[in-house]
């Protein structure tokens, strides 16, 4: 899907909707502009990093209701506090990381857009730690950076515009822009869902336990130690059966060979 696909399919599932997206900037600016207030500055500053990540987490959610034709309500924004936890560690993980980013200058400007998905990613894999969903997002980012640079970079006449109408305009464009960017992130879910798909996940080795990928090659998963490849196998003796003639794979409850007819022995 090109971006100006993304943009035109974005504009028209956002109507209807821009309510709920106001109302989630003006409580994230809120919490921004505490660290601005005198005497509570400090306060307001860890106020804001608490609260932050499961609000971005909300405003994910929102966005990916929208982009998914639904229809956005306010209690979605606060969903994300359902896994505070997870959110808070995951907007924690990602300033440090800029900050370590930020003292080589120009990498800055670049791993934002690698972090860019990871209150989506966490918004469809609850089960996920705020790391796992930043490494993910680095993968599916992988060869798609330039691609949301450019997509944010479209909207550059209407920043221009918005700084014009001292801010008044952003109301309207940024439900815009959130509803393109979660599309753009089903976009690139859904190539990277094929391209790692079930068979793919079978020889990187998905552990049967915990869900894990590993490593090709690897005996046991590097989470919860199970034994890789063991459960597949006793899965595949219960659900065929082999017939000792000419071989065929036949159905566990059969009775009678499918290809040969011959009686099997269970």
């Amino acid at each position: 899907m090109t971006n100006s696909e993304i943009k035109m399919e974005a504009k028209e599932l956002v109507r209807g909707n821009r309510g709920v997206f106001i109302l989630g900037l003006l409580i994230i600016g809120a919490l921004s502009s505490l660290s601005t207030l005198p005497y509570i500055g400090y306060v307001g500053s860890i106020i804001d990093l608490i609260l932050s990540g499961p609000l971005m987490l909300g405003m994910a959610s929102v966005a990916l209701v929208v982009a998914t034709g639904g229809k956005a309500k306010a209690e979605e924004l606060f969903s994300g506090f359902k896994n505070f936890v997870t959110a808070f560690v995951a907007g924690l993980l990602q300033s440090i990381y800029l900050a370590l980013w930020a003292l080589l200058i120009i990498p800055i400007f670049i791993k934002p857009f690698s972090y860019a998905l990871t209150f989506y990613i966490l918004r469809d894999n609850p089960e996920m730690s705020g790391n796992e969903a930043i490494t993910r997002s680095r993968e599916m980012m992988d060869g798609n950076k330039w691609k949301l640079f450019c997509l944010h970079f479209s909207f550059i006449g209407w920043y221009l515009l918005g700084i014009l109408t001292l801010g008044i305009l952003y109301f309207w464009l940024m439900p815009y822009v959130k509803t393109a960017e979660a599309r753009f992130y089903l976009d690139v879910k859904e190539r990277y869902e094929e391209y790692y798909g079930e068979e793919k996940v079978e020889k990187s080795n998905k552990c049967p336990i915990c869900g894990t990928v590993n490593e090709a090659g690897n005996k046991y998963c590097e989470k919860c130690g199970e034994e890789l490849g063991a459960k597949e196998e006793v899965v595949a003796e219960k659900t065929t059966i082999t017939c000792p003639t000419c071989g065929t794979e036949n159905e566990a409850e059969s009775k009678y060979c499918s290809h040969c007819g011959e009686e099997l022995k269970k």
